[in-house]
């Protein structure tokens, strides 16, 4: 079963993130192999400020892995994609609900809501993987609008998988679609994300945690062609 804690001491983890410039440094021992969910949290709260107070896509570029994917609608390399782009006047408005860590913290997922510049309502979701120096940066971000805004949880949820028995269980393969398919699995294989691409760009994102016996899944999302 997903253990899920109802609240995630962040005070610690926020303190060197706050009024810098750009994305905070991570001064912890890398590549800790352990879950990371709440170093996650503090990068997704650090950019979400930044977005505010420097803009959406000098944000994302600021966090962004060198193969990251980003959709315009169609799938594009968000490095190339962003540099240089001039920032949106008005940047929209992300609000955390809830992040999945795989057991070594290799590969994390983080959801919410947001408020886009003309007031409508919708929703992210964000890949983050675990950098050799033991930062992280978003590998896919994604989402769409939604009629009415996400209900915000009283806190952040953090959920990891059944971290037992991992050691050398061997990742299935990510089902291919007939048209295109990007994702990966964490480096022990207790997580795994995938986002299935239609000659439309519509998409069909899905993650998926180990429980113990099986794969559960907790993202299932039909994304519409054009967004």
């Amino acid at each position: 079963m997903i253990r899920r804690a109802a609240a995630l001491a962040l005070s610690l983890a926020l303190a060197g993130c706050m009024g810098q410039s750009g994305p905070p440094a991570y001064r912890g021992p890398p590549l800790r192999q352990t879950a990371q969910a709440g170093q996650v949290v503090a990068v997704e709260l650090a950019l979400a400020r930044i977005t505010r107070e420097q803009g959406q896509w000098t944000a994302m570029g600021l966090y962004a892995a060198p193969a990251a994917l980003l959709f315009t609608p169609q799938p594009v390399n968000a490095q190339t994609w962003l540099k240089g782009r001039a920032n949106p006047a008005t940047a929209p408005r992300r609000q955390l609900h809830q992040v999945w860590s795989s057991c070594d913290g290799s590969l994390a997922v983080a959801r919410g809501g947001t408020v886009l510049a003309d007031g409508s309502a919708g929703y992210f979701v964000t890949v983050w993987e675990r950098q050799s120096d033991g930062s992280y940066k978003w590998v896919l971000d994604d989402g769409d609008t939604l009629p009415a805004a996400l209900e915000e949880p009283d806190m952040v949820q953090a959920s990891e998988p059944d971290c037992r028995a991992k050691a050398g269980m061997e990742p299935p393969r990510i089902a291919q679609a007939s048209y295109l398919t990007h994702g990966a699995y964490a480096k022990d294989a207790s997580l795994r994300w995938s986002v299935a691409i239609g000659p439309d760009n519509g998409r069909n994102l899905s993650v998926d945690v180990w429980s113990g016996e099986a794969f559960d899944s907790v993202i299932d999302l039909s994304i519409r062609p054009g967004f």
